[in-house]
């Protein structure tokens, strides 16, 4: 985010691996970024405290910043170009014409596809991190009602056995006062 964020210039364009971001573009993605700041600290007070709808909007959060990455990463693949390969018209020693090396072009090609995927892999498993911890905390929640429940269950069996005492107790007082009778 911080990256991002320090990237975005609204006055003049940004060329990026061939693509042109126009500023209106840089203003949209540092906009996107800079919700990304109090989300990540939104989501952090969900975790410290166990609130689970802070954890649901983070991971959407980061599920939208995915899409950004994969589109982004599209436009890359399909309109980026770092080097533009030139033919010269002179053949060389061997009859063939001599061209720049496709093998740079090429390597600048696939460290852009390299860093979005890395991207891409890193926000997913951010996005398996924040959901293993609103599981977690959605576990644990179910088992602190059932502790908050257990007293209340002893106190029913204490109740239910003091009833069927008195139950008893009542009957045998009946059946002496009965008996006094004959």
């Amino acid at each position: 985010n911080i990256f991002m964020l320090s990237s975005v210039h609204s006055d003049r364009s940004l060329h990026v691996s061939g693509v042109d971001i126009s500023p209106i573009w840089q203003s949209v993605l540092g906009a996107w970024f800079l919700l990304g700041v109090p989300m990540v600290i939104y989501a952090g007070i969900g975790a410290a405290f166990r609130v689970e709808s802070h954890l649901t909007k983070y991971i959407l959060y980061l599920l939208g910043t995915l899409g950004v990455v994969v589109g982004w990463g599209v436009v890359f693949i399909k309109y980026g170009n770092s080097c533009i390969t030139i033919q010269s018209d002179t053949p060389s020693n061997y009859g063939i014409t001599q061209s720049t090396p496709s093998l740079v072009c090429g390597v600048a090609s696939v460290m852009v596809i390299f860093w979005v995927v890395a991207a891409a892999c890193t926000l997913l498993g951010a996005t398996y991190i924040a959901w293993s911890m609103k599981a977690y905390i959605r576990s644990r929640t179910e088992t602190e009602l059932l502790r908050y429940q257990e007293p209340w269950q002893v106190a029913q069996v204490l109740a239910q056995d003091l009833a069927q005492e008195k139950a008893r107790l009542m009957e045998e007082a009946s059946k002496r006062s009965m008996g006094s009778f004959y």
